[in-house]
């Protein structure tokens, strides 16, 4: 399949707002492109997808995650089906004005506190949201009532697509032994209870996040994916990507609420078995970033310190 490309943007831009528009491309990710779209004074995002249905799960995303946020969050205005003419599931919502937080470098100290409690506090207004029937998908028909039960489930899902990158050239065996090695020992790393079942972003880190123009307040968050009744510390590897660590978002959380005993093992296990799907799902090679090894080192070293299937 193509790429989408500006004209397909335009062309849902102008059904949505009457008239003809101009489309500036915005960026995009592993599964869609982001244009701002232009006519008069009104101003919309259109966000198109490569993979099918993942259109209609970020409006419900954003849907929930806007009714407990702290800080904006885009309105969806209207929802596309791919079609003959343009072969792309789409959005258009609302445009929220700001400046990545991601590429931000240099920010006064008392800016950069302030825009790393909202961070975290936003975070937190989330997590505060439970779901009293389990754990699942926000539409899910039932809900589990054991979280590291249901993960497994995941886990498992994960550790094949992982086989298929591995079997395919596209992983090595340094990464392919720590997935096999967390995997046999997942009742180890999944000791403990995890009590509530919290909605989530999925995707909570800095590059999601948007600074008003004198950069001193947050002024959006953005593009859920992923969001679910889940384990709240499968948001929380998020918050060292990008230049998390810069704004100490971990730290922050962790004094705010503590984690759970075994958060050191589940942490660096939720990073890599996440994104060794989203290479799969994508199609991404993911000897293009070359981010894989150092978690697994991460995730090795975690087991390593736990003592668990050391040597094995």
């Amino acid at each position: 399949m193509r790429q989408p490309g500006d004209k397909d943007a335009q062309r849902l831009a102008e059904a949505y707002l009457g008239a003809p528009a101009k489309v500036t491309p915005l960026g995009g990710g592993f599964y869609g492109r982001v244009f701002l779209a232009e006519a008069g004074d009104e101003r919309a995002v259109v966000k198109l997808y490569m993979k099918a249905g993942f259109h209609r799960q970020e409006q419900r995303q954003l849907e929930a995650l806007r009714r407990v946020a702290l800080v904006p969050m885009p309105e969806v205005y209207a929802a596309y089906d791919a079609d003959h003419v343009t072969p792309f599931d789409a959005i258009v919502m609302e445009y929220l004005d700001g400046c990545n937080a991601g590429v931000v470098e240099g920010l006064a100290p008392e800016s950069r506190d302030n825009i790393a409690l909202t961070i975290v506090e936003n975070l937190l207004a989330y997590h505060r949201c439970v779901n009293p029937e389990g754990f699942g998908e926000l539409d899910a028909a039932a809900f589990a009532p054991d979280w590291n039960q249901s993960y497994w489930a995941t886990a498992q899902s994960h550790f094949a697509k992982a086989q298929k990158l591995y079997d395919g050239g596209r992983i090595d065996a340094e990464v392919w032994g720590v997935v096999c090695r967390a995997m046999a020992h997942y009742d180890e790393i999944f000791c403990r209870p995890v009590p509530q079942a919290c909605l989530i972003h999925g995707d909570y880190n800095t590059w999601n996040v948007l600074l008003n123009d004198s950069m001193t307040e947050v002024a959006a968050v953005i593009d859920p994916s992923g969001c679910r009744w889940a384990d709240p510390e499968l948001d929380l590897y998020q918050l060292n990507n990008a230049n998390g660590r810069d704004y100490g978002l971990l730290e922050r959380y962790m004094q705010l609420q503590p984690v759970s005993e075994n958060f050191f093992m589940k942490n660096p296990f939720y990073e890599l078995m996440t994104e060794l799907m989203h290479y799969h799902d994508s199609g991404v090679d993911p000897r293009e970033y070359g981010k894989l090894p150092g978690q697994a080192r991460a995730l090795d070293r975690a087991l390593d310190e736990a003592g668990i299937g050391k040597g094995k």
